[in-house]
Parts: C-alpha cells; sequence; structure tokens
C-alpha cells in the first residue's frame, strides 16, 4: 500500500515505514475532530535534505516545521498537515495529521460562506411581503421576536417597542424608524432577517461542491426552522448635533452710535450710546434637512433698531429688523427646517445694548440633522436605527464557524453526519442499519467484553438568560429522568443552541417568541410558518428540545449505547484487503457492532488491528 506526503514538488514517502493510525468514531462523540495520527521517524537521506531542507544541520535556519499538503492513503487523496516535531542527528520525528470528515471549510466562519447580497425598494413593505412566503418559497423571513436587549432607560431606545420585526397598526408594513419635526428620534423597530436551517446547513456543504442528502431534509422538526443570528443586523447612523449659546460678553464688535442731539443752555450736545455686534458661523458640511431651534434675547435703549438674522451662505432664512421707541427686553424664538447641501450657515445680531452684571445669553440655539448622514463620531444617545434598503445574508448568520455549527446540530437532534464521494448524508441515530458489512474474518477466540449497564448520559441545552432553563434530559439502564443532576462517570452532552419559547410579554400583544440569550455564540431557532391573522408571530415547537426530543431522537440510540456490550480485540490482516471503514456498521460474534475506535499498526503492507466496538442490535 502506497503512503506519500506531498507539498507542492516535493514528496514524502512513507510506504515502508513502521506507523500508526489513531482513529475515533465521530458517532460515539460529540465532536467531529476524529482526525488520524501518524507518528513516525525517518532518516534524512540526501533525496529528503534536497526536497524539504537539511533539518540536521546546525547551520540551518528557517525550516518549516508544520506543512499543509495532500496525502495518498488507502488509495484515496486528503488533506493532511505535516509536523516535525523533533530532530536527533540524521532520524526526525514527525506526525500527520488528517481525516477526510474534516470538511475543507470546516473552520470557516459562516459568514464568510456565498450569500446573497441585493438591495430592495423599501425593506418596510418588501419584509412584510416576505413574511406571507414559507420555505422553500423563501430562504429567509422576518418573524416578529421579543428581546429585552435594548433598554427603553436607553435615550437611543426610548422609542423602541420590544421587537423584532414588529408590523405597523394595519399589518401591511414594519413599523418604521423616524425623526420628527422637532428632530427627535424615534426608533421603534429592528428588522432582522432569519435564514432558515435547512438553507443554512445545505450552505455549508455546498461551499465545498457537495450535496446535502438524508433523513434531516424531510424531517418535520426543520420544515418551519428559521436561525436567528443575535448579530446587530441594523446600522446606527449618528445624528448631528451642534448646541450653542453665545455670552453678551462674545460681541466681535462695539461702535459708539449717535443716540440723539438735545440742547442745554444753549448749547448742542450729541448724546451715543454703545451698539454691538454679534456673529455666529456654523459649517454644515453634508447633504441633509436641518432642524434649527433656537431663540435671541436682546435689550434695547428707546429710539434704537434691533437686526437679527439667520443666513444660509449669505442669504437671509430669518430676520428681525425693527425700531424700538422705548427701553425693553426682546426675546425672539426660531424653529426652522431647511435642506442644506454643504452649506454654511449664520447668526447675526446689530443694536442692542448691554449690562455686563447680568450676563445673559444674546443667541440660544440647537441643530439636529434627519439622521440619514453621518458627520463625524458621535454617541450611540444621537443614533437612528436604520434598516437598511437591502438583503444581505452574511450579516444574519450566528458568529461562528461551520464545524460549530455542524457539531451543534449533531449534539442537539442526534444526527450523524456521513461523508461519501461528494455527498452529506444526516439521519439520525439509532435506526436500523443498512449495508451491514461482514466481519467475521476478524474475530478471535476471547475477546474482552464489558457490559455497559452502568454508562449514564446527559443531555443538556446551555445556559439562556433568566432564571428559568430549558429542560434536561439525564438517561440511564433503568430509563430517563427529566431534569436529574450528574453522576460520576457520566457522559454529558451540552447542546449550544436553544429553541425560542412563545410568550405573551406585552398585555395588548400577541405572543410570539421571546430571545433568551440574543448573542452571536449560539444557535438560536425560531419557528414560523407564515402569516396567521396578517401577523407573522412565530409558533411553538415543544419537540425541539426536552422531555419531547428525548423520545423522538434519542431514546433508541441510547438504550443501545447502555444495553450493549463492548468488545476489544486484536487482529492482523493484509492493509489491501481492509474494505471496512471506522463509519460501517459491522456484524460479527453473531451480533451488529459499531466501531468506536481503532488503531492501525502498518508494517510491511500489513495491518495489526486493535479494535474497540459496540453492539448496537
Amino acid at each position: 500500500m502506497e503512503i506519500k506526503f506531498f507539498a507542492g514538488n516535493k514528496v514524502l514517502d512513507l510506504s515502508k515505514q513502521k506507523i500508526s493510525i489513531q482513529e475515533n468514531n465521530s458517532r460515539v462523540s460529540d465532536k467531529m475532530y476524529t482526525k488520524y495520527m501518524f507518528p513516525f521517524e525517518i532518516y534524512q537521506d540526501e533525496e529528503f535534505k534536497a526536497s524539504f531542507g537539511d533539518y540536521e544541520s546546525y547551520e540551518t535556519f528557517g525550516l518549516e516545521n508544520y506543512i499543509e499538503g495532500p496525502l495518498l492513503f488507502e488509495n484515496a487523496l486528503t488533506e493532511a498537515k505535516l509536523n516535525i516535531e523533533s530532530v536527533e542527528g540524521p532520524y526526525l520525528t514527525g506526525q500527520i495529521n488528517f481525516g477526510f470528515e474534516d470538511l475543507p471549510n470546516w473552520e470557516k466562519k459562516l459568514s464568510d460562506l456565498n450569500w446573497e447580497k441585493f438591495t430592495v425598494p423599501d425593506i418596510h413593505v418588501y419584509a412584510r411581503e416576505i413574511c406571507s412566503k414559507t420555505y422553500p418559497q423563501t430562504n429567509f423571513n422576518f418573524p416578529r421576536m421579543n428581546t429585552s436587549k435594548y433598554s427603553p432607560d436607553d435615550k437611543i431606545w426610548d422609542a423602541f417597542n420590544g421587537y423584532y420585526n414588529d408590523l405597523d397598526s394595519s399589518y401591511n408594513e414594519m413599523r418604521r424608524n423616524y425623526v420628527d419635526s422637532s428632530g427627535n428620534i424615534f426608533n421603534q423597530n429592528i428588522i432582522h432577517p432569519c435564514i432558515h436551517f435547512l438553507y443554512l446547513l445545505k450552505k455549508c456543504f455546498q461551499d465545498v461542491g457537495m450535496q446535502l442528502k438524508g433523513e434531516v431534509l424531510t424531517d418535520p422538526m426543520f420544515q418551519d426552522a428559521y436561525v436567528f443570528s443575535g448579530t446587530e443586523y441594523f446600522n446606527k447612523i449618528s445624528q448631528y448635533q451642534n448646541a450653542f449659546a453665545m455670552s453678551m460678553n462674545d460681541y466681535y464688535n462695539m461702535e459708539n452710535t449717535v443716540h440723539y442731539y438735545e440742547w442745554i443752555n444753549g448749547l448742542s450736545f450729541t448724546r451715543y450710546y454703545q451698539r454691538y455686534f454679534y456673529s455666529e458661523e456654523v459649517p454644515l458640511d453634508f447633504s441633509d434637512k436641518v432642524f434649527i431651534n433656537g431663540k435671541f434675547r436682546m435689550k434695547v435703549r428707546e429710539k434704537t433698531g434691533l437686526k437679527c438674522k439667520i443666513q444660509i451662505n449669505g442669504n437671509d432664512i430669518w430676520s428681525h429688523d425693527q425700531y424700538y421707541d422705548s427701553f425693553q427686553e426682546v426675546n425672539l424664538s426660531f424653529s426652522l427646517e431647511i435642506n442644506v447641501n454643504h452649506a454654511n450657515l449664520k447668526f447675526l445680531i446689530e443694536g442692542g445694548i448691554s449690562n455686563f452684571s447680568e450676563n445673559y445669553n444674546v443667541l440660544e440655539y440647537s441643530l439636529k440633522s434627519s439622521s440619514i448622514v453621518s458627520t463625524g463620531s458621535t454617541s450611540d444617545e444621537d443614533a437612528v436605527v436604520e434598516n437598511p434598503n437591502e438583503i444581505n445574508l452574511a450579516r444574519a448568520v450566528p458568529d461562528m464557524k461551520v464545524g460549530d455549527f455542524i457539531n451543534i446540530v449533531r449534539n442537539w437532534f442526534n444526527y450523524e453526519f456521513m461523508i461519501y464521494e461528494k455527498s452529506i448524508y444526516m439521519n439520525k441515530l439509532g435506526r436500523e442499519p443498512n449495508n451491514v458489512k461482514n466481519f467475521e474474518f476478524s474475530e478471535v477466540k476471547t475477546p474482552k467484553r464489558n457490559l455497559l449497564q452502568k454508562r449514564t448520559f446527559l443531555l443538556k441545552h446551555t445556559e439562556i438568560d433568566g432564571d428559568k432553563q430549558l429542560n434536561s434530559m439525564f438517561y440511564e439502564k433503568s430509563g430517563a429522568t427529566i431534569n436529574k443532576a450528574a453522576v460520576e462517570d457520566t457522559n454529558e452532552i451540552e447542546i449550544n443552541g436553544y429553541p425560542m419559547p412563545i410568550e405573551k410579554i406585552k398585555l395588548n400583544s400577541e405572543a410570539t417568541a421571546t430571545v433568551k440569550r440574543d448573542d452571536s455564540s449560539c444557535l438560536a431557532l425560531v419557528f414560523y410558518n407564515g402569516l396567521v391573522n396578517g401577523q407573522n408571530n412565530a409558533t411553538n415547537k415543544p419537540q425541539a428540545t426536552f422531555p419531547d426530543l428525548f423520545y423522538s431522537n434519542w431514546e433508541k440510540w441510547l438504550r443501545q449505547r447502555v444495553n450493549g456490550v463492548e468488545y476489544n480485540w486484536k487482529f492482523q490482516i493484509k492493509a489491501d484487503d481492509l474494505k471496512v471503514k471506522i463509519s460501517d456498521y459491522i456484524n460479527c460474534y453473531k451480533n451488529i457492532h459499531i466501531i468506536t475506535s481503532w488503531t492501525k499498526d502498518y508494517s510491511e503492507d500489513t495491518y495489526t488491528i486493535d479494535i474497540t466496538t459496540e453492539t448496537v442490535f
């Protein structure tokens, strides 16, 4: 049997080496990391040094000790990783890790898969239209979901209704966020698409040219299941704000102006008063509607004039020009809306008198944009939550890797994961196997047997927010018990995911799904069957958690694992004659077995195999 490792134009031939291959069956593990391991020792001849480098020399630097490349093993090529661990004289010790079950994109982020991204005319109307459809008419949807992540005590969320995908009272479109005529922000709604569970699962395999097949495609559990990502799908757009107050001391010019003339004892006297000038300029380097609110405050003498102006690019948009007969305090309020395009805003005051002992403000104003543009950093309190007119599914998946997602599905719903050529088969574990391989040729007279009746299992969901946690299920030979604690040596299978419960959070609102762990690190499923009475509320699926889930998906399999017998024996076989894979069911010792693990020692074209199995039927 040929065993060769390739790295570019380099070849490491291990066909004549004594090596050991260790493998575990993913069916009996809560993780898919079932890589084979090759510890080996090789003599560095001149051909090796010419190809890979002289690891023996003390003067050699920069040689790689971690090399990736394909491995030819058991007549198949698979991706592998060579780790050179140590060197002693001319001998090199290394290890090769590989495994076809480790998909090429196992470490790839879900968001890096090839997702749709397109614009829509109006997301508020489009999302409502999608709500009327079901899978496979649509690969994503917009069910209404309650969340406590965004507190109404925070200014940015003081108008938030507490729901993702909240339809307005007409049920014709999603509720809109808006800014009123005074520039006040009302963030009422977050529009967040949820990708269909099966569509996401298929995408993981299509990414590497493989097709999903098996029972998972027709399981009623998943026909109405959607994935809530826990990510922030919306945009926060900063609202331009500027508030300013100008003191009476902030004048830029003062003139002694003729007030009046008078005659005293036949002599003419000219009376003057001090006239003050103020100016404030504000560059508006954006295009948007701006709300301008504030007031002028000045004191005027009798027989004097007062001018106050607001200008855009030198043109008056508001003005006051009046002559006053008597002394008085003038308060002039203004409230304006104006569209600007990279303009210069200016406030002007001409006239009035000042009493510096009072120190009042002659101008106060506040500016707010309508928040469809950002003009720099600002606090969250000044942000508008924008639901963009686009679908970008890369932003609507959990923050996890392909391998993490597949492991969660396996541990939650007890599905096997088998690769055959270009197909991925996912079927429930525990069903009666077909295509059982005859393995009687390997039998020895007295295999070691261990009874498994003391084995116990605990199935539990990850913790969710709040005091009320989801049910767990403990299983032993005597049967299943809900919410029983683990005992010594219990096999614990933790599910990093949960189904959203259906709750009526508000008195005058329909019950719908509630987000119980509003982050992106776990798998949250929401179940949705389209509009009912015009509303997009989620549905309840008790089958997705315990105890229902145990009896439909786990009981038969765990009964086999507890009531079976573990076998261990050792045998030899020509390497080319071994036609069984670790994922195969085998028939030997008058029972059907699964191979839980084996170690294959290879030497001179022969395997010496130390195998451990469990009876299942």
